[in-house]
């Protein structure tokens, strides 16, 4: 007889592959012929303008721009400013025939930084780092006997994975003129501008994901008697992106990148108030949990059950932290105080060591500053921060986007040291490995002469379950529970039992 079974079908994102795609983009810039020669670079930037991003016929491509801006000192002492465009177009060829899906990416700039190579030409260089996953929709069946047989027996288990269900993408455009304080100094020239997304709360509202944000727009500029000043906002933003079904109640992934970026002063001889536009595009998932219900096992008390698994792997997401660290340098004994600083992050190095994980994280750290004899400098450092999280052994983590906070400078010990916050997501995900009833045939037993007695009396010799005594006597658990008064299905060494059969 063969076991009748419904079914069940559970729906889910996938993860088809992942890769990394590094890149290094340089450009030569020629000092104008306005400018006096090029004495030393004080500091280098960029914006990373993300213009495309397709997965088609097995090949990734991303597509953007780095607006990339060298700032130098002159031999007669002025701060100038070279731009450029560096177009970079990133491929990765996948063995995917048949394989349809979704992209969720990350795409950023992990170092800038800048060389005099003569006193008319200068040499940018930036690094790039695309992180890509694609996923595809997956429809998994799965099996069950919702009213058995007294003679059947099964052993069910519910499992709780969050699993990615749903993708969705939006670009769009936002606007503000932010103003300086009215004692700072006016706007003659403008140097360095940066601006950060960053997300600060996100949730699903019914076909709706909702998500707040600041910008972090940061400036330094000139004034009308060529000194430098710095100034920073955060500005609010509000937005959401739609899905094709209710995912209320699921928890959100959100990746902000830059398509735009736009930033002018008016045109006021004493500019405090500036232009922003700027486009950014939201790439944004929802995780939901997923009950997994399969029969672990079965057997039956008046035949034998001959069973047909089916075994399967999901990815799920076992947990997300902010973990918070600081960078520290020592080599800044010239190092009086700091002008401007710009710092990049490259993709974390993960080792396992035991349950920790260790995070070392490359910093390319731009530094403006003043000497001690209050001559503006610059200086490039690189360094590692090392941050630790505990980690399921079979865990993989994925990191996020790293934040710094304001840089410090303390005295330790006698010595100068710059101190730089960091704060990095991590995302900690795990392989379920999971087996379920599939369906099977009954057959009688064998037939035998010989006489089979009613009760049995039993002593257990180690730590055993219910379960499995009564699949070797092939009685119910319900009956031996019965039998002995017992509640807890697990049962220590010695334990005498009356076995009804």
């Amino acid at each position: 007889m063969e076991l009748i079974m419904e079914e069940r079908e559970l729906s889910y994102l996938e993860r088809l592959f992942h890769c990394q795609i590094p890149m290094e983009e340089t450009a030569e810039l020629i000092v104008p012929d306005k400018c006096a020669d090029a004495e030393e670079i004080l500091d280098a930037f960029g914006t990373l303008l993300l213009r495309e991003t397709v997965w088609e016929q097995g090949i990734l491509l991303c597509k953007g721009t780095v607006r990339g801006v060298v700032l130098f000192r002159t031999v007669e002492g002025r701060v100038e400013r070279l731009e450029t465009e560096l177009p970079f177009d990133l491929r990765r060829e996948w063995n995917a025939e048949g394989m349809e899906g979704v992209l969720q990416y990350r795409c950023e700039l992990c170092s800038v930084d800048g060389k005099i190579l003569n006193s008319r030409k200068l040499l940018l260089r930036v690094g790039i780092i695309c992180k890509a996953e694609l996923y595809g929709r997956r429809n998994h069946i799965l099996r069950d006997i919702e009213e058995p047989s007294e003679n059947l027996q099964l052993l069910r288990g519910v499992y709780p994975v969050k699993l990615p269900v749903d993708l969705a993408e939006k670009s769009f455009t936002f606007t503000d003129e932010p103003e300086l304080p009215e004692l700072s100094a006016p706007i003659a020239r403008l140097l360095k501008v940066l601006c950060q997304p960053r997300v600060l709360e996100q949730k699903a509202a019914g076909g709706k994901g909702v998500f707040k944000t600041e910008l972090l727009l940061h400036i330094l500029y000139a004034d009308e008697e060529d000194q430098l000043h710095s100034h920073d906002w955060r500005l609010p933003l509000s937005q959401y992106v739609d899905f094709p079904r209710d995912i209320e109640g699921g928890e959100l992934q959100t990746i902000l990148h830059v398509t735009e970026l736009d930033l002018e002063p008016d045109s006021s001889i004493r500019s405090r108030r500036l232009f922003l536009r700027m486009g950014l595009r939201a790439c944004t998932t929802v995780y939901d949990i997923r009950e997994m219900a399969v029969i672990r096992d079965a057997f039956c008390t008046d035949g034998l059950l001959e069973p047909k698994w089916q075994r399967w792997q999901c990815r799920g997401l076992l947990d997300r932290q902010l973990l918070s660290g600081e960078a520290r340098w020592k080599d800044t004994e010239d190092l009086n105080s700091v002008v401007d600083m710009t710092v990049f992050a490259a993709e974390p190095e993960l080792c396992h060591s035991s349950d920790l994980l260790e995070l070392r994280i490359p910093l390319c750290c731009n530094v403006l500053y003043r000497d001690k004899e209050g001559q503006l400098r610059g200086k490039l450092l690189r360094g590692i921060s090392e941050l630790t999280l505990p980690l399921h052994t079979d865990g993989e983590a994925v990191t996020g986007r790293v934040h710094t906070g304001t840089p410090a400078i303390l005295s330790n010990g006698g010595n100068l040291e710059l101190r730089l916050p960091l704060q990095l997501q991590v995302d900690s995900y795990g392989l379920r490995e999971l087996q379920s009833l599939d369906g099977g045939q009954i057959s009688p037993f064998p037939i035998t002469t010989e006489k089979r007695p009613s009760l049995l009396l039993c002593r257990t010799e180690g730590e055993e379950s219910l379960w499995n005594i009564a699949k070797h006597h092939n009685t119910s658990v319900e009956a031996i529970s019965k039998a002995n008064d017992l509640t807890d299905p697990i049962l220590p060494q010695g334990t005498m039992l009356l076995i009804p059969l």
